[in-house]
Order: C-alpha cells, then sequence, then structure tokens
C-alpha cells in the first residue's frame, strides 16, 4: 500500500502534542482514567453515530446509557457470543458461525459483479422501525464496539482483517442482513452531502476492495521501510482511518468503522491505552470539511499530508 506524506512543521508538532498528552494520562490516577473513559466512551459513540448522519437524539442516548432501551429481541441472536470474548474460544468460532464464516475476513472474490449505485441499501434492515429505535441500535452497537476495543487491540496487528471484520459485526449488528456483516463491498457507491446531495467523492470499484484490503493488512504487519511500525502512532491511526473512508469497504457503517480501528491504532500503541480522548469532538465540529478533505485526498493522488495535519 502506497503511504505518501511529509513531515511539516505542523505535523511534528501534532505528533509531540499527542506524545504530551500521552504522558499526562498515563500518570493520572486510575479512578479518574475510569470516569473520563466513560465519558468518551459515551461522546465518541454519540458523536460517531451522528457524524454518519444518525438522527439519535440526547434522549435515546441517555435511555441506552440508562439500560432503560432493550435491543429487538430478533437482534440478540449474538448476545451468547459476547459473553466470553470475542475472539476466544469457543466465543470466536460462534461468532465466525454467527457471522457466515466471515469473521476471519475472507475477501470476496474479484468476480464479484457491480451492482448499481443504490444497491447497498437493501442490505439494510431497518423496514417498519421507528427511527430512534434505528438510532438506539447504532449507539448501543457502537458502545458494544467500544467495550470489545480492549480485546482486540493485541490482534490488530497480527491479524487486521479478522479485527476489522469483528468491529465490522459490532457496529452494524441488526442495522444490516447477517451476510452482509465483515464482507467486503459488492455495490458501487458514493459519499453524499446529506444537506445537498452532491456527491463528495466516488468510492472504488468493488471489485478492487479485496486487493486494497489485503494491502492494508500488508501494511499493518510489515516491520520493514514499507510498512506501519516505523511510523509515529498518530500517523498510523490517521493513514487506517483515511484509507477506511476513502475505500468504504463495507456495505455500512463505515465511517464508524474507520473511526473505531483509529482508536484501536491509538490504544494498541500505547498512545491512548485508557481511550479517553475522542477525536470525535473536532471531526463533528466541521463534519463537511472532515468528508471534503477525504475528496481532497484522492484528488491528491493519495498524498495523506495535508489530512493527516487536518
Amino acid at each position: 500500500m502506497d503511504v505518501r506524506f511529509r513531515y511539516s512543521d505542523h505535523l511534528v508538532g501534532l505528533i509531540e502534542d499527542a506524545a504530551v498528552a500521552a504522558t499526562r494520562i498515563a500518570t493520572a490516577p486510575v479512578s479518574s482514567l475510569a470516569a473520563e473513559a466513560l465519558r468518551a466512551k459515551r461522546d465518541a459513540g454519540r458523536l460517531s453515530a451522528r457524524l454518519d448522519a444518525s438522527p439519535l437524539d440526547d434522549a435515546t442516548a441517555d435511555a441506552v446509557d440508562a439500560g432503560s432501551w432493550a435491543r429487538p429481541a430478533e437482534e440478540r441472536w449474538l448476545d451468547e457470543a459476547a459473553g466470553e470474548g470475542w475472539l476466544g474460544e469457543p466465543a470466536g468460532r460462534r461468532l465466525d458461525e454467527a457471522l457466515g464464516g466471515r469473521v476471519t475476513g475472507e475477501p470476496a472474490g474479484d468476480a464479484a459483479a457491480a451492482q448499481p449505485a443504490d444497491g447497498w441499501a437493501t442490505a439494510l434492515k431497518l423496514d417498519g422501525m421507528p427511527t430512534q429505535q434505528v438510532a438506539a441500535v447504532e449507539y448501543a452497537n457502537l458502545l458494544a464496539c467500544y467495550d470489545a476495543e480492549s480485546e482486540l487491540t493485541d490482534q490488530l496487528f497480527e491479524a487486521p482483517m479478522t479485527v476489522l471484520t469483528t468491529l465490522h459485526g459490532l457496529i452494524c449488528r441488526g442495522l444490516v442482513a447477517a451476510e452482509i456483516l465483515g464482507r467486503p463491498r459488492r455495490t458501487i457507491q458514493a459519499v453524499h452531502d446529506g444537506a445537498q446531495g452532491r456527491v463528495i467523492f466516488n468510492t472504488p470499484d468493488p471489485r478492487v476492495v479485496p486487493r486494497l484490503l489485503d494491502g492494508l493488512v500488508d501494511w499493518l504487519g510489515a516491520t520493514g521501510p514499507a510498512g506501519s511500525a516505523g511510523l509515529p502512532t498518530l500517523v498510523v491511526a490517521g493513514v487506517v482511518h483515511e484509507r477506511l473512508l476513502e475505500w468504504q469497504p463495507f456495505e455500512a457503517g463505515n465511517g464508524r468503522l474507520a473511526r473505531a480501528a483509529a482508536r484501536l491504532v491509538l490504544r494498541a500503541r500505547g498512545l491512548d491505552p485508557a481511550a479517553v480522548a475522542v477525536p470525535e469532538r473536532t471531526l463533528a465540529a466541521d463534519p463537511g470539511g472532515y468528508h471534503n478533505e477525504v475528496a481532497a485526498t484522492v484528488h491528491r493522488r493519495g498524498d495523506l499530508g495535508p489530512w493527516l495535519e487536518w
């Protein structure tokens, strides 16, 4: 995977600031970190859902936080698998079975036919569900994803595709058909401006998505100069975030997946092990600029420098 950027003074400053913040976090009292992590979990979940145009309102999110919301009965198929850990046995095997054998990241073949631009919508299971019920499912899924991350950090650089498909299964549980979970995208898609409906950027042909994901997996696992190991954690998180946003590798939930994967990089490499950072606060302040910068990266033919500084 080609990763191009320049260490500008601004980027170097951001990397140094992140290291200073990480040192402060490492010396903070455990009790205060626990409280801050809970706030971060809820804030990140609400903001990440809304960045993907969820209609989630605070009353619905508060109900989920308070435990007074109940997941629709037909969507409880994953609960047992969650009981013993996401990647262990037998829970990992049951999760793999529940996701149709795709939690191991078996990509769709290059022969997968491209479908019409609106074909992805057929994956969604939202017919007849009240708007806030859908929003509650989205938010509850993000909280569950956050909770599972501590078990996924050790696997991120050893089995990246397994981690990505597991995250996707958590994020989209109950929102897409089971066979869609963790399966690379097979439809033609574009990212639109929700207010005006204009196309912000087009995504790669679905037939190349498995190859793109393979490149990301190889880059994350490589220890040489062509891999991620020698790069600052903030840069690695930014690259993962942008590539997943740009590629939209699954049928739905890609924005939430990209933000969760970036946070997991920060946790796995020790920059934010307590998971108290909430980058979504900055992103939510200018959601249009957030997606426009992805489009600008595409137009720059993959130069990630301005994105990493954004």
